[in-house]
């Protein structure tokens, strides 16, 4: 995943976020998050919504906390799951727990629901490539930035 702060030219990866510099901070609801997509894989999409920006993150939160408690020894996504807990315990709706939410999202794909981040819009696809999982910093001006976006093109 590329983080893109300017004009953006045709690259062999073709999905990438841009971050605004400027946001409004706010509180995330359970609705809001349920009813935003959870499904970045198919043809080329913009996302400019806050809860779709969201959960782009947290699917991928999901995915590393599932890899870790498979494996114990396996700390690589420790700054991903330390920076979503932090951001969630500043921006979730009251009486909404990461832990709650985490569940919901499991349910969901349990249930055969299309939640899916293609693997080359994740965090760990280029290890050289500054992460959106850094800072909560970071993650406030992708989530809240007005002209921050996802970009997916999935090219099969």
């Amino acid at each position: 995943m590329k983080i893109r702060s300017c004009f953006v030219s045709n690259s062999s990866s073709s999905s990438f976020i841009v971050i605004d510099n400027e946001y409004e901070s706010q509180k995330l609801t359970l609705y809001g998050i349920l009813n935003g997509f959870m499904s970045f894989c198919n043809e080329a999409e913009i996302h400019y919504d806050m809860y779709d920006k969201f959960n782009f993150l947290f699917i991928q939160y999901v995915y590393a906390r599932k890899m870790v408690s498979e494996n114990e020894n396996y700390h690589k996504y420790d700054f991903v799951i330390d920076t979503m807990e932090e951001f969630c315990s500043r921006h979730l709706e009251d009486g909404l727990s990461i832990i709650k939410l985490e569940n919901k999202f499991l349910n969901l794909i349990d249930k055969g629901y299309d939640v899916y981040v293609d693997h080359e819009s994740c965090y760990y696809e280029d290890k050289d490539v500054e992460s959106i999982f850094q800072s909560v910093d970071v993650m406030e001006h992708f989530v809240f930035g007005k002209k921050s976006l996802v970009y997916v093109e999935f090219i099969g």
